[in-house]
């Protein structure tokens, strides 16, 4: 954040939850178990984007009781090997390498041998490629 602008984050209780106001985003978090360690992580995620230009993050998230698995997570990066993006978008590396052969996947970057992916190129072409189901067949 820089300092001119100051970002307001309101966390306010609500039944079963709480609910996230930073900036004009507002969301709900439900606190139901089971749930909890995910729903807290998920907002201190938010948080931590809210408060966001480059701060790092390490979120995690355990239930002392041991009711719950423990959660954590890191800032996500911007650049992605091949073995990232079939990690956490669930495409398998032998797709990736066959789009980049045809040409028709997402943008990437050479480095070496290594190949990179962007993030938002990623997200982008996920966008581009949604299709809306009708019902029909």
């Amino acid at each position: 954040m820089n300092g001119n602008s100051i970002q307001r984050i309101i966390i306010d209780p609500a039944a079963n939850g709480v609910i996230l106001k930073a900036g004009e985003n507002t969301k709900v978090f439900i606190l139901e178990p089971g749930t909890r360690s995910r729903a807290v992580h998920d907002l201190l995620k938010e948080v931590a984007n809210a408060m966001g230009d480059g701060l790092e993050v390490n979120v995690q998230v355990s239930d002392p009781g041991g009711r719950e698995a423990a959660i954590s997570s890191r800032s996500p990066r911007t650049k992605l090997k091949e073995n990232d993006v079939s990690d956490e978008y669930s495409v398998p590396v032998k797709t990736l390498q066959g789009w980049r052969r045809l040409g028709t996947g997402p943008a990437y970057e050479k480095i070496g041998s290594s190949i990179y992916y962007d993030r938002t190129v990623l997200d982008e072409f996920f966008r581009k490629h949604r299709i809306m189901t009708t019902g029909e067949a």
